[in-house]
Order: structure tokens, then C-alpha cells, then sequence
């Protein structure tokens, strides 16, 4: 009997955590992940995540540090006046306050917590966030992406158990960012949650608290803490409050507990026999009453994926990323490709929603092909890549395919598999150490391509590709004698969702 009722019970909590049917979100299933790229030096590997489950629960194993910091401890001196506070989040009740504050913040458990600084249009914010992994940090989307502006911070750092002016472990830099849909897209609340990715393994430290999702009776009887750092303590002092949870909702949480601006991203955990288990993280606030954003199944899941695919940091470049030999005698032409990035709008004119996918970020940047699952539908008909076509593709069959390839590449690999391009390297303008090239995945023959072959960097950082591509329209017909219904196809409507992007090169 008891064990039926805990399957029963189980199930309800299936139907609850999704609840949030994709469906009501026409095509977008909000808990798809997209991600923003901060950083292209650092790269990580997968390995396998421990994590538990039995009838009710999933939960990953927390850690507590594992090695002695040896480095000098940094001093911090940013203003407290030179961060922009958040005006959502508010004290439960005016007047008074239940937090405590932390005085040895490098004591497990409260060690795992961390001060966010993200930098936006010149300002500085501040906000908060936990350890979940060996460079994995959980924090609110909100501090990653502002949803009413449609636009990243362009900088984030984190600053483990910060104390005032001292940041006892030093400074680590976000590379990678991972949110829901729900959030970046829509705004909605009961996905404001990330995932951030460190340029150093300081969870090895620091330690790290493990995941929880949970039923709603299980955690009914759970006192949480909300650690972080307020705003109205100067954004430099760890504080914390416990109490239960007063309203359990599929993805969110409703308490009593204070807060103020800065603590958004704070982790609400609690405290099983001394280890940090993360149920969610602290993200609104109102007058009476606060809010976090519940650690729900599928979010487990998927964060769950995320710091297994990247549980290893495989390498940390320091200093510029070596120049490959292909590339050697044109190091200030391949550094400015390299700098270059295929930019995306959704809506050309503005920087709503803008995307962009760094040359360097590729696996290998100068053979590379473009993610463009996160620009909306683009990827069903378009195929971008930096190098140039060398066969036919199969899973192009029915796409446009753009490559962005250096003049260099091309012209040490005439002999062998740019041999095709022989004719369109003669008229190649000197000035022009980058071309752009056009063809459809449906044509086996390699000539069958348009080019730009006479613009500098500069200017093919101007307009979009497919103002770019749509001047020279007319050569694939005059010129080539591709089969009509090709060509058709060429020319058809979808191959104006190259008007939402072009490709920038850096200085």
C-alpha cells in the first residue's frame, strides 16, 4: 500500500512538472536550451554526472572541496555605488529584517555561494549564484539576459565566497551560458533560470551543492535558506534566511523570507545532513510576498545534460590561439577572421533578439559549420560554414549553402579540393582576403556556386547576405546552365532568410 501510494504520488508529480505543455507555446517548447557564447579559449569535455533517482526524486551528489586553495586572496575594490541595483526585489515585511549575515564565508556549506559583477552599456550589476558542478554555476536568467531590453550582458564574473573586500578565491570569468527558451523568448518567469560555465575549476575549492527535484510533499516540510548578496548590504556581504516554503507551485515558489536586489540567482537550498541540496533559484520579489524558480524535472534533466556534456575544461588558452600552419604568412588576415562573428537578428533593424556565433567558437574555424538551431527556423533551409564545399552533402539536400572562406585557404589547396575554384581565384580581387560563396545542396556539381570575391573586410561586414547574394542572382542564371527547377529553388522565397544575417569581422 505504501508503496503504490508513493508511485501515485510520483506520477502526480510528473503531471504537475509539465503542466507547461509546449503546446500552449505554439511550436516553442519552452524548456529548450540556447546558449551565449563569452568566451572561445576555453573548451570542455563530456563526462558522465552522478546523479540519483528513485520513485519521487532526482538529485546530483553535492561535493564538498576537494583541494586547498593556494593562490594570494584578491582584494576587492569595486564601489558598491557602481552597481545598478534591481528594483523587483523587496523585504517581506518594511522595516524588518531576518537575514544573517556571513562572517567565514569559506566554511562549507555557504562556501559554494557566489557574487555575480555583469557589466552592461558601461554600467556594472550585481547579482548572485552557487557552485552545481566543477565549473558549473546555477544562477536566475535575468542575470545573463534582460528580457525587456532583448539584449546579454556583455560580462560576467563570479567571486566565490566574496566578504566585503576580500574574495578569498580569487575571480573566475563566465565563458558559457545556458538558459531555457521560456525565459530568452518569452520572458517568462518560471523559467528564469541559467546555467553558467567557468573558466576554472573552482569547484574543486570551493565545493559544490547538489540538484533536487522533488515532490511537493517532500519539500512541504523542508526549511530553505536563500543565501546571496544584497544591495542594501553593499553587494559585497554573504546573508542568508531560512523558513518553509508557503506556496509550492510546477516551477515556481512563493516565501517569506527577505531579500533585496543583488540576491537575484541566490540559490534556495537546504541543508540534508550537512550537504547543500539546490531546489531553485531566488529571481522576484513584491512587498508581501517573494519568489524563486523551482528546479521542476525536465529542468533537472537538462541541466543534468549540460554538466555532463562539459564536466571536463579540457584546455584554457592563455595568450592568442596558436595560428595554424595552413594560416602562417597571413596571421593578421586569419586573427581578424578568427575575430569574426555570423551575426542573426530576428527582426533586421534591431538588436531584439540578437544572436551572435563567433568564427572562433567553431571546433575548427576554418572548416566549421555554423549552429543555427537557435536562430529561429533558419536552420531548415540554410547551411552556413567558414571553409568551402569540397562534396555534396546529404543533409543539405534541400538547403541553401553559404561559405566564408579565406582567400589563403583556397589558394593552398588549388592543386587538390579547391581545384573547381580555379577560375574564380584568377579574378579574385587582392583586396578581398575573405570570399563568400553561394550554391544549393540539391547540385552535385561543385562549379555550380555564385561568389564575392571583390569586397574587403570592411565592406562584407556591411548589409545582410542576402543583399549581398541577390546583386549577383543573375550570374547563376546567365552563366551556368543548372536544371530549371534548380534554379527555381534558388531563387525561391526561402532564400531570403539569409536578409537576417550577416557576417562582421572584427579589427
Amino acid at each position: 500500500m505504501k508503496k503504490n501510494l508513493r508511485l501515485l504520488i510520483s506520477l502526480m508529480f510528473l503531471v504537475l512538472t509539465f503542466s507547461v505543455s509546449p503546446k500552449t507555446w505554439g511550436m516553442e517548447n519552452p524548456y529548450d536550451i540556447v546558449e551565449k557564447v563569452y568566451a572561445h579559449n576555453v573548451t570542455y569535455s563530456h563526462a558522465h554526472h552522478n546523479y540519483y533517482k528513485d520513485e519521487i526524486t532526482l538529485s546530483s551528489q553535492p561535493c564538498s572541496p576537494q583541494k586547498a586553495w593556494k593562490q594570494n586572496s584578491l582584494i576587492y575594490n569595486k564601489k558598491s555605488e557602481e552597481f545598478k541595483p534591481e528594483t523587483v526585489l523587496k523585504k517581506v515585511i518594511p522595516g524588518q529584517d531576518g537575514r544573517k549575515n556571513i562572517s567565514n564565508t569559506t566554511t562549507w556549506p555557504y562556501s559554494i555561494h557566489t557574487q555575480l559583477s555583469m557589466t552592461l552599456n558601461g554600467d556594472t550589476y550585481g547579482g548572485s549564484g552557487s557552485m552545481v558542478g566543477p565549473h558549473h554555476l546555477l544562477t536566475c536568467g535575468h542575470c545573463v539576459y534582460d528580457f525587456d531590453k532583448g539584449i546579454f550582458f556583455e560580462d560576467i564574473s563570479a567571486y566565490p565566497a566574496l566578504n566585503g573586500e576580500i574574495a578569498p578565491f580569487g575571480k573566475v570569468k563566465v565563458t558559457k551560458a545556458y538558459m531555457f527558451k521560456g525565459w530568452r523568448d518569452q520572458g517568462d518567469q518560471r523559467f528564469d533560470m541559467a546555467l553558467l560555465l567557468l573558466d576554472q575549476p573552482i569547484g574543486e575549492y570551493v565545493g559544490w551543492g547538489g540538484l533536487l527535484s522533488a515532490v511537493d510533499t517532500e519539500l512541504s516540510q523542508e526549511e530553505v535558506h536563500i543565501t546571496g548578496y544584497p544591495g542594501d548590504k553593499g553587494f559585497k556581504q554573504m546573508w542568508s534566511m531560512s523558513h518553509k516554503i508557503k506556496t509550492i507551485k510546477p516551477e515556481q515558489f512563493d516565501y517569506e523570507i527577505d531579500t533585496c536586489g543583488g540576491q537575484s540567482g541566490s540559490a534556495i537550498w537546504i541543508n540534508q545532513g550537512g550537504l547543500p541540496m539546490i531546489l531553485g533559484v531566488h529571481t522576484l520579489g513584491s512587498n508581501s510576498i517573494n519568489s524563486g524558480v523551482r528546479l521542476s524535472i525536465q529542468k533537472f534533466i537538462d541541466f543534468k545534460r549540460m554538466i555532463s556534456e562539459t564536466y571536463i575544461l579540457k584546455s584554457n588558452h592563455i595568450g592568442p590561439i596558436p595560428v595554424p600552419p595552413i594560416a602562417q604568412g597571413y596571421e593578421a588576415i586569419y586573427q581578424r577572421f578568427l575575430n569574426g562573428k555570423l551575426i542573426y537578428r530576428p527582426n533586421e533593424g534591431s538588436d531584439v533578439g540578437k544572436i551572435e556565433l563567433p568564427i572562433s567558437a567553431l571546433q575548427n574555424p576554418l572548416e566549421g559549420k555554423f549552429d543555427l538551431s537557435q536562430c529561429g527556423d533558419a536552420g531548415k533551409y540554410l547551411s552556413i560554414s567558414t571553409g568551402y564545399r569540397k562534396w555534396k552533402k546529404v543533409e543539405n539536400a534541400n538547403k541553401a549553402e553559404i561559405w566564408i572562406a579565406p582567400r589563403f585557404l583556397i589558394e593552398k589547396e588549388l592543386n587538390t579540393t579547391a581545384a573547381y575554384l580555379q577560375k574564380i581565384y584568377g579574378k579574385w580581387n587582392a583586396k578581398a582576403p575573405v570570399g563568400i560563396f553561394w550554391t544549393m545542396g540539391t547540385w552535385d556539381n561543385l562549379s555550380y556556386l555564385d561568389s564575392l570575391t571583390t569586397e574587403n573586410m570592411d565592406e562584407l561586414s556591411n548589409d545582410n547576405l542576402y543583399e549581398k547574394w541577390r546583386l549577383r542572382t543573375w550570374l547563376i542564371i546567365r552563366v551556368f546552365t543548372a536544371p530549371v527547377q534548380d534554379v527555381q529553388t534558388h531563387v525561391s522565397p526561402q532564400y531570403s532568410r539569409q536578409q537576417k544575417f550577416h557576417v562582421h569581422f572584427g579589427d
